[in-house]
């Protein structure tokens, strides 16, 4: 009787063990990756500041302002008031706000379920996305030339 016993118990375990090590392995520990899809170009967003939890981990990363993380990358030439496509690499549908930038943010853009417009004012244009999820947040950016 006690032999079953330890049997049944080691078994519980063995399995909660399993369960519990299944749920934190479906965890993302960041926030998905970002791309921008306008027409047949795809652009990598670049990741800055977020805030995440996951198990009972809380991770604030602070980056640099999306003016500065644009200094690094290079413009990609687009068309006049384009629609783009908003996608992350975990194919989730967070809530999006989308901004202008020059030295601070200096405007709106309209996001509709993912999608975005983007300006058609013709010259470069820095962009930050900001993602919310019940995970956390995140802010994107991505540069445009328009044409």
């Amino acid at each position: 009787m006690k032999h079953n016993l330890f049997k049944l118990s080691f078994l519980l375990i063995v399995v909660m063990l399993i369960a519990v090590g299944c749920k934190l392995e479906g965890e993302q520990k960041e926030p998905p990756h970002m791309q921008v899809k306008i027409n047949e170009i795809t652009i990598e967003a670049q990741r800055g500041s977020y805030k995440w939890q996951y198990g009972n981990q809380h991770v604030v990363a602070d980056a640099a302002a999306p003016f500065q993380i644009a200094a690094n990358m290079d413009a990609v030439v687009v068309p006049a008031g384009e629609s783009a496509s908003i996608l992350f690499t975990d194919q989730s549908e967070p809530e999006i706000e989308a901004y202008l930038w020059e030295e601070t943010r200096s405007g709106t853009l309209e996001v509709d379920q993912n999608e975005l417009t983007l300006p058609v004012e013709t010259g470069t244009h820095i962009i930050e996305v900001f993602a919310t999820w019940k995970a956390g947040e995140a802010s994107y950016t991505f540069v445009v030339l328009v044409q």
